[in-house]
C-alpha cells in the first residue's frame, strides 16, 4: 500500500494511467482502464462501493465525475447516476513538468497539482467518501475537479458551477454550484492567529475540516453535514517545508500546501493522517 506518492506531470493520458496504479496499490477496484476516443479512461470503485470516472479531456486537462455503478457499454458522461455535467468535474493547469501529489487517507483518493512548472499553485481534487458524518443523511460519495488557483480547498470546493464538487447525498448529487446547497469546507473560515509550531516541543496541532452545504434558501446559512476524511488544517510553521511527515499524538500525517508550492510561515497547510 502507498499511501502518497510524489510525481512530475507529463500528459493527461500518462496522469490517469499513474492514478489507476496508485488506486489499484490502495486496493481499489479497477473497472475499466483503456481507450476511449483514442486516449484513456479510468472506472474505479473503492470499499465503501463508490463508483467514479476519469477520463482525458485535452493535452492538460482531465475529467472526473461520481457515478453510482458501472457500464461497459455507455460512455463515460453516461454512466449510471453520473455527477457529469457538461464534461464533468476538472483538473486543469496540467502543464508538462507540474508537480503533483496523490494522497490516499481516510479511504479517499486526493490528488493534487502544482499550476506552472516551477512555480505558482497547488489545486486539490477529491474522489471518495464522506463517513463521518453529522447528522442522518444517506449516501456520501464526493467528487470535485480543481482548477484555477488553490480550488477546491480554498473558499469553496470551486468558484463556478461548471467545476464545483458534489455530494452524493439523500439519494441525489447536490448542486453542481456555489450557490443554494453548494458545497463548502470550513478551511477558509477558520481564523488561526500566529504561526504554528508551538514553543514547547514544535508540535504541529491538527484541526478537522468540516464539510457544509449551503442552505436551501438563504445563502448566508451554512449547514454542518460531516468531516472531510483524513483531512487536516494547521496554521504556518516554517521548520516544515512539503512533504514532510509529522508526527502528531501518535499519528503521523502528510504536510502538504493549500495552494503554494512550499509550506512557509502562511497558514496554508493542510495536514493528510497516513495512519
Amino acid at each position: 500500500m502507498t499511501l502518497y506518492q510524489l510525481g512530475v506531470f507529463s500528459t493527461a493520458d500518462q496522469l490517469i494511467s499513474d492514478i489507476k496504479d496508485f488506486l489499484a496499490a490502495n486496493g481499489w477496484i479497477i473497472d475499466f482502464f483503456g481507450l476511449y476516443s483514442g486516449h484513456n479512461r479510468l472506472h474505479v470503485h473503492n470499499g465503501n462501493g463508490s463508483h467514479f470516472e476519469i477520463y482525458y479531456g485535452a493535452a492538460t486537462v482531465i475529467y472526473v465525475a461520481g457515478c453510482t455503478g458501472y457500464a461497459s457499454a455507455s460512455a463515460p458522461t453516461a454512466q449510471p447516476g453520473s455527477s457529469a455535467t457538461g464534461g464533468g468535474k476538472n483538473w486543469s493547469g496540467l502543464n508538462a513538468g507540474c508537480q503533483t501529489c496523490f494522497v490516499h487517507c481516510g479511504g479517499t483518493f486526493y490528488l493534487g497539482t502544482t499550476n506552472t512548472n516551477s512555480s505558482g499553485y497547488r489545486q486539490w481534487g477529491i474522489l471518495g467518501d464522506i463517513v463521518d458524518k453529522i447528522g442522518v443523511w444517506a449516501g456520501g460519495s464526493i467528487v470535485s475537479g480543481g482548477a484555477g488557483n488553490g480550488a477546491p480547498f480554498t473558499a469553496q470546493f470551486d468558484s463556478t458551477s461548471y467545476q464545483s464538487g458534489q455530494l452524493y447525498k439523500d439519494g441525489a448529487w447536490t448542486p453542481c454550484s456555489g450557490t443554494y446547497g453548494g458545497l463548502y469546507t470550513s478551511i477558509a473560515s477558520e481564523t488561526l492567529i500566529g504561526s504554528m509550531p508551538n514553543e514547547f516541543n514544535a508540535a504541529i496541532v491538527p484541526f478537522p475540516v468540516v464539510l457544509f452545504q449551503k442552505n436551501a434558501s438563504n445563502w448566508s446559512l451554512y449547514h454542518p453535514i460531516g468531516y472531510m476524511p483524513g483531512l487536516y488544517r494547521a496554521a504556518g510553521g516554517n521548520v516544515y517545508t512539503s512533504g514532510d511527515i509529522v508526527t502528531v499524538g501518535g499519528g503521523n500525517y502528510l504536510l502538504m500546501p493549500l495552494y503554494q508550492n512550499e509550506v512557509g510561515g502562511a497558514s496554508n497547510e493542510l495536514l493528510f493522517k497516513l495512519s
